[in-house]
């Protein structure tokens, strides 16, 4: 979606050197979906530490899925240390048993409902203290939202607007407003810097 968006992608692991090199350079940090605690552990607390240092500098950080259990202060109830660049707190909208990945109706606030593909996110409570809710579950909690920490701009989903159709189609969901590319790429567009 970065590059759709228009924007030259690195990926960056837990093995890039010079990471703060690279970070005075980018305008925006994309975290993806995937488990969460595992990717906090793996970035440490340096890295978080770097990551947060950059979207306070005027940085955008823009995330789906598990990328929005990195913003809060902790992840759900645990006592793993993430960003703390989002506030409120986030709690994941289905329970371990029923994690599953599945297609729901996003309400956006613009007045649009969408379709869109879901595996297991969070949503976030208490988000309305110093954030803008950008969407809301069909069962009303909060499945995005966009807000300042320190100088940057944060964007977050608990959804995955960014999978493709071919990949819907091969678990044999129906997405019945097709892809929605058009949320990430705003969602990049309007979180970096520049």
């Amino acid at each position: 979606m970065a590059k759709k968006a228009g924007f030259r992608t690195i990926k960056v692991s837990n093995k890039t050197k010079n990471l703060s090199n690279l970070l005075n350079k980018a305008h925006v940090w994309i975290q993806p979906g995937g488990k969460s605690i595992k990717a906090s552990k793996a970035m440490g607390k340096k890295i978080r530490g770097e990551i947060r240092e950059f979207v306070r500098d005027g940085g955008g950080y823009v995330d789906s899925c598990a990328g929005m259990l990195l913003t809060t202060e902790k992840i759900s109830d645990s006592d793993q240390d993430v960003l703390g660049i989002v506030p409120g707190q986030t709690r994941h909208l289905m329970s371990e048993k029923d994690d599953k990945a599945i297609i729901l109706n996003i309400d956006l606030i613009s007045g649009n409902r969408r379709s869109i593909y879901f595996s297991g996110g969070p949503y976030l409570v208490k988000a309305h203290q110093g954030a803008q809710v950008e969407a809301l579950y069909e069962t009303g909690e909060v499945a995005a939202v966009s807000g300042r920490f320190g100088k940057g701009r944060v964007i977050v989903s608990g959804y995955h607007a960014e999978t493709p159709n071919y990949w819907k189609l091969i678990r044999g969901f129906k997405d019945k407003d097709s892809n929605d590319y058009d949320l990430p790429i705003s969602m990049i567009k309007r979180a970096a810097k520049g």
